[in-house]
């Protein structure tokens, strides 16, 4: 008789460990399909508005440059984006900093290190085409490090900005369609 107790003792802790992996492994996922959205998201609408602020304070605004910004800068932006380890760079910097998530300075620092981790890239690639396409077309321009760092100039802050605004509201959006809640 202990023998059976032992052995359905057995048994429905195996089944509790099952059910408790399993339970990890759907949790996992959705925070894996959770980063996936998110670098979407922000990818799509970083490259949008920074193709925009590109373009426009270049000087030679076409709806053709900057759909090539756009398409370069999305590209690129969304290969990064599922490289890049993003959100363990963020916890590890923020816990070495014992930030909170949700509070200010965290949300200051995690769209800093988003910012610093696409934006310099992002800005170069798009200058770089500009660039290129322009010289092979004739134009005299100045330095490309120059036309980098003037734009670079508008692009960051700006980057910085959409990050910080846009990073909250697409998590909560997200969050809000999935199991895993908030």
């Amino acid at each position: 008789m202990e023998k059976d107790t032992d052995m359905e003792d057995r048994n429905h802790t195996e089944e509790k460990d099952e059910r408790a992996e399993e339970q990890a492994r759907k949790a996992k996922e959705a925070r894996k399909s959770v980063s996936r959205r998110m670098i979407i998201y922000m990818v799509i609408t970083l490259s949008f508005f920074l193709s925009l602020v590109g373009t426009g304070t270049s000087g030679h605004f076409t709806v053709r440059s900057w759909i090539d910004s756009f398409i370069i800068s999305t590209s690129v932006s969304m290969l990064m984006g599922f490289v890049i380890p993003v959100r363990y760079i963020v916890e590890k910097v923020c816990a070495k900093y014992d930030l909170q998530e949700g509070d200010l300075n965290t949300r200051l620092v995690e769209s800093l290190i988003v910012d610093l981790l696409f934006t310099p890239l992002m800005t170069f690639l798009m200058i770089l085409y500009a660039y290129v396409v322009a010289t092979m077309n004739g134009a005299k321009l100045m330095p490309l490090i120059t036309m980098y760092l003037s734009s670079l100039l508008s692009c960051f802050p700006v980057g910085f900005i959409l990050i910080f605004l846009l990073m909250p509201l697409f998590r909560k959006f997200i969050l809000s369609h999935t199991d895993i809640g908030e």
